[in-house]
């Protein structure tokens, strides 16, 4: 069969591959199941290039390998004499969209290959149509080549959010607060794409006092979707940011997130303040907690001091809902002027409904729950009354009895001071049973007249 018969044969079902030299195909780029390749003569003396793939839907792409561009065009040289590429070109109605990087920049012998990077970003507005662009390869003296680039008619749109685990808060700015000179908070960011499109996530830079994890090293793909309304854990790419102040005083820094798309660049200012006593963060993994009605879940903070501070340090909680309370382990922590950060535990404790007695509304004052105690308490000073007034006619003395029975009040007495609160150390909000929903809890470390907050977000479902 002649060579350009071969060719033919090959446009018409666009699934044969044909060369008319002495090589076969060793193409490393994916190709439709079908690719043939026939051998017609041992020798020919020519070059014969072929461009595979053929068409290059990076929808496609992107959807099935969850790879960013760029993506691979092989150029192989089939004949069994050199072949000497030239310029590659870019033409169409989205051509600005694709970029190509060309490694096939010197003489490819007959059975090699060269590839080309075709790189892609949203710089087109959406028009309502799919992208499409055509990329050409001159072939030193052959006729050029073409390979048909197509990609979605929409486009991403990235914003940013306060990642506190089950609940995601739009940002532009964030404020760390105080933290301790030779420590350091941490927040998570997560970039949510609310656009048509996938985004092509490039590079996380920030400037100042910041720094975050993971660095960006090669492209990302961020598809479209969430954050989601209502507090539930999905998966999420998250930025975790760290505030490490390098003096005392205000500190200011940018986070810059940059996207192959116009106006690809989305920025959160950044805040804090470097203080030479202690601070409180909460840790990012546990700044928020999610519990049923009536159960507890425990909030890791993070107290910190600065080298020289001395002092006690203890712990109260504020914006509690109804039936809730809040307890901190250790309950007070000193710092001897050495600095370094301790851990903190809080406790969040609900009350379920269930608590409430049958038929008395929410809203109506509860009975006392201590209220049986009472009658323990008053018991023995019953007794007291009795035995003043009975004669000593036991073995026991009467003065023995009513040091007893005295002893015995004061206990109980005492008993229900303490749990009505008295030195407890545990923060309550108002009686009831805890409704269901949302509720930011302030904790608050106190040194003297010195207090320093942070803010953990309790769900009751």
């Amino acid at each position: 069969m002649p060579f350009w018969d071969c060719l033919a044969i090959a446009a018409l079902f666009s699934l044969c591959h044909c060369a008319h030299g002495a090589h076969f195909a060793k193409n490393r780029i994916n190709q439709p199941a079908g690719f043939v390749l026939a051998k017609i003569a041992p020798t020919l003396g020519a070059p014969v290039p072929v461009l595979i793939p053929r068409l290059v839907n990076f929808d496609v792409l992107m959807a099935d390998t969850l790879k960013a561009p760029p993506y691979p065009v092989q150029l192989s040289n089939f004949g069994d004499a050199s072949l000497t590429p030239g310029a590659v070109s870019m033409s169409g109605p989205s051509a600005a969209d694709f970029t190509p990087s060309s490694a096939c920049n010197t003489a490819i012998p007959g059975g090699g290959e060269c590839v080309i990077n075709v790189a892609f970003a949203y710089n087109t507005a959406p028009s309502g149509s799919p992208r499409s662009a055509t990329m050409s390869v001159a072939l030193g003296g052959l006729p050029s080549q073409t390979v048909a680039l197509t990609a979605s008619a929409g486009a991403p749109a990235i914003h940013m959010f306060e990642d506190q685990g089950i609940n995601f808060l739009p940002v532009t700015t964030v404020d760390f607060g105080a933290v301790a000179l030779g420590s350091q908070a941490t927040i998570n960011l997560s970039p949510f794409n609310q656009g048509s499109a996938p985004a092509i996530l490039q590079q996380a830079s920030l400037t100042g006092d910041f720094s975050a994890t993971p660095v960006i090293t090669t492209p990302l793909l961020l598809q479209p979707g969430g954050p989601p309304s209502a507090p539930v854990f999905i998966p999420h790419f998250s930025f975790a940011v760290t505030f490490k102040p390098t003096a005392a005083g205000a500190r200011s820094g940018q986070f810059v997130l940059t996207e192959a798309a116009l106006n690809g660049s989305h920025i959160v200012q950044l805040t804090g303040t470097g203080v030479t006593d202690f601070s409180l963060s909460a840790d990012p993994d546990s700044n928020q907690v999610s519990v049923l009605q009536g159960g507890s879940a425990i909030a890791t903070m993070h107290l910190s001091a600065a080298p020289g501070f001395t002092g006690s340090v203890s712990f109260s909680c504020s914006g509690l809902p109804a039936g809730a309370s809040c307890s901190a382990s250790p309950a007070s922590f000193s710092f001897s002027g050495a600095g370094g950060t301790q851990n903190i535990s809080v406790t969040l404790s609900t009350t379920g409904s269930s608590a409430a007695l049958p038929g008395v509304p929410f809203h109506r004052k509860p009975l006392n729950r201590n209220a049986g105690l009472w009658w323990w308490a008053a018991a023995p000073v019953f007794g007291l009354l009795l035995a003043a007034g009975r004669p000593n006619k036991g073995r026991v003395p009467r003065l023995r009895v009513m040091r007893g029975l005295l002893a015995l009040a004061l206990l109980v007495i005492g008993t229900l001071l303490v749990s009505c609160g008295g030195g407890s150390g545990t923060s309550h909000g108002p009686s009831g049973p805890t409704p269901p929903g949302t509720y930011s809890i302030t904790v608050t470390a106190a040194s003297g007249s010195t207090g320093r907050s942070a803010v953990v977000v309790l769900v009751v479902r």
